[in-house]
């Protein structure tokens, strides 16, 4: 027991992690986020074909409470659909109809709140910048939801700003949100 959470025993328990050479860094961030003793909102961004959703698995074990990759190309509606489906699917429960992505944040924190208590919620976010396209208001209806969980939980967001001026890059630069040469 670390804190308030039980820590799963992600990284520890798989060999895999020795297989991802150079990744010492982002390797001991994520075992600081995963060991704080409070909630941490990380953001993995970077080139094309690096490695960044291996990272997450293999250091998580894919033992995610909640998964779910944005599919490029799709209409927000679309995206909506699907995240409802695989909400479905984790939760056993049947939510409707998510309008907009605050009603779908508001179900997955219903959802992520009847969970044990006594343990961290992984949640992984997979190809967000399809996501917040246009006027999909994907970023801020997530931005809204922790500002919720943070007052009510004193969670702490890392990675918040760099997110958003590295977006702000991006479109200036002509080129898809995250996809950046960092």
């Amino acid at each position: 027991m670390l804190g308030q959470f039980q820590m799963r025993n992600f990284a520890s328990k798989h060999e895999s992690m020795d297989k991802l050479i150079g990744r010492d860094k982002e390797h001991a961030e994520l075992e600081r986020c995963l060991n704080s003793d409070r909630s941490e909102l990380v953001i993995v961004y970077g080139r094309r074909r690096i490695g960044k959703t291996f990272l997450i698995e293999e250091f998580f074990d894919r033992e995610f409470d909640f998964k779910y990759v944005g599919a490029h190309g799709m209409t927000t509606r679309r995206q909506l659909n699907n995240f409802l489906n695989v909400l479905n699917s984790y939760s056993g429960k049947k939510f409707s109809h998510l309008s907009n992505w605050d009603e779908a944040f508001y179900a997955l924190e219903e959802y992520l709140s009847s969970l044990p208590a006594d343990r961290k919620r992984i949640v992984f976010i997979d190809e967000m910048p399809w996501m917040d396209s246009g006027k999909s208001i994907f970023v801020s209806a997530l931005l809204e939801r922790l500002g919720h969980v943070t007052a009510e939980h004193h969670a702490y967001r890392h990675g918040v700003r760099d997110l958003m001026d590295e977006r702000q890059d991006c479109r200036q630069q002509g080129r898809p949100p995250c996809q950046s040469d960092v």
